[in-house]
């Protein structure tokens, strides 16, 4: 494989844009740019062409994908809403509508079929062992206050009494049953651990909780208290993983991550290995370098909230290169391909329609062999306050049984995906 400007006789040509030879953090791509196999293309011409000894991309897809998965174009001042968060609809790909498309897989896709139409010999290796794709089921613990008894059962009588003015006695009847489990057994909401756990089945999940509070906005519990020690103890007991969910305002604070990771540590008393911003505030490309400094081994925040898709335009774990330092960043970056309030919150869909939505994104995955990463957060499990969004997280999680991935923790994802680059990489001794 060749990359420059200058055509070789044979083998896989990829023609040099000229964007590595400015400054990386200044380059963007013209307005108008052409799509290349579907996608966008950022740098170079959308075009190739084949001959019996090789085939030449004029397309430049390791710029193009450079530019993507380091988030450069958050570098240009662009639209941010409430939360100081980028716009889906203001990155690259979302103002093209082509989140939901993974730009690397596709366009590796294309040069893994040149290479094996040239080099017959050459067998690609497989990713995740006998499965085609892995699956990630995560958890931001958003809050654990303990439910007022009497009066959870007042809401609740409330609630009934307005669907029975619109004639909706099975909702009402589900209001007052709920209240009175909740007064019986003084039951939280977000205490649904019992149905995150059944939607996993066996596979392990990874549960994000807070370290410490940064702000109003973060969850009102201690993490070091007994009681979620307890609870993360049953966690772990069950082979799953602990992560450290980053306070609202934690912005690109190092020092601030690694308070949170080490209080986290304290509750689980084993190393936690990965993060993810509450309210998905994380400031990209910047951050990143926060997340190293903090001692993390994996970041799990790369995706919109408003949005599902691919924010850093690939399905696969990978390292960040920090074009400031000019270095590959140590810490993964996690792929967030979908969230469940993107779609109940931001997009108004119904539990049936999320869980169409989910599993085409899944799929999107599979046929990609990438890693689907599921955020599911434990205020939307609960099957009596929440029975549209408990159903479809387990409708969701039968779909994704059903479609053969392997399941496994973020980090455990992120060791598998290590273990196989190292795989492939070619040592001259």
């Amino acid at each position: 494989m060749h990359f420059g400007k200058k055509a070789p006789e044979g083998g896989v040509f990829i023609r040099d844009s000229g964007f590595f030879d400015a400054r990386l953090d200044a380059t963007h791509p013209a307005g108008d740019v052409a799509d290349f196999l579907d996608v966008p293309l950022p740098f170079g011409h959308a075009r190739m062409k084949q001959h019996p000894k090789g085939c030449m991309f004029d397309a430049d897809i390791f710029a193009s994908l450079f530019y993507l998965a380091n988030r450069i174009d958050e570098l240009s001042t662009l639209p941010r809403d409430g939360h100081a968060r980028l716009h889906a609809s203001a990155s690259f790909m979302g103002a093209r509508g082509a989140l939901e498309l993974p730009a690397a897989e596709i366009w590796a896709a294309a040069v893994a079929r040149e290479v094996a139409r040239l080099y017959p010999s050459i067998e690609a290796k497989p990713r995740w062992g006998e499965a085609q794709f892995a699956v990630c089921i995560t958890h931001d613990i958003e809050t654990l206050t303990p439910i007022n008894r009497l009066g959870y059962m007042k809401g609740r009588l409330l609630a009934a009494g307005k669907h029975l003015c619109h004639a909706r006695a099975g909702h009402a009847a589900c209001a007052i049953c709920s209240g009175i489990w909740r007064l019986l057994t003084g039951s939280a909401p977000s205490w649904s651990f019992r149905e995150l756990r059944a939607g996993e089945g066996a596979a392990p999940g990874t549960y994000f909780f807070f370290g410490m509070p940064t702000s109003a906005l973060d969850g009102s519990y201690d993490v070091t208290s007994e009681p979620v020690r307890a609870l993360i103890r049953s966690l772990t007991a069950d082979r799953c993983e602990i992560g450290v969910h980053l306070g609202y305002e934690s912005g690109c604070d190092s020092a601030l991550m690694a308070r949170a990771k080490s209080r986290v540590e304290a509750a689980c008393q084993e190393k936690v290995r990965g993060a993810r911003h509450h309210y998905l505030r994380a400031d990209f490309p910047h951050c990143w370098r926060a997340h190293e400094k903090a001692g993390f081994e994996y970041e799990g925040s790369l995706g919109f909230a408003e949005q599902a898709g691919f924010r850093g335009g690939s399905a696969l774990p990978y390292r960040p290169f920090d074009v400031k330092s000019a270095r590959l960043l140590s810490p993964y970056a996690v792929p967030l391909v979908a969230m469940d309030g993107t779609f109940f919150h931001y997009m108004g869909l119904s539990g049936r329609q999320t869980v169409r939505q989910v599993l085409l994104l899944a799929e999107t995955v599979r046929s990609a062999g990438g890693v689907f990463t599921l955020l599911w957060h434990n205020t939307m499990a609960d099957g009596w306050d929440k029975p549209a969004q408990a159903r479809a997280y387990r409708d969701i999680c039968t779909g994704l049984r059903e479609m053969g991935g392997t399941w496994m923790s973020a980090g455990d994802c992120v060791a598998a995906w290590r273990d196989y680059e190292r795989s492939l990489e070619v040592s001259s001794g």
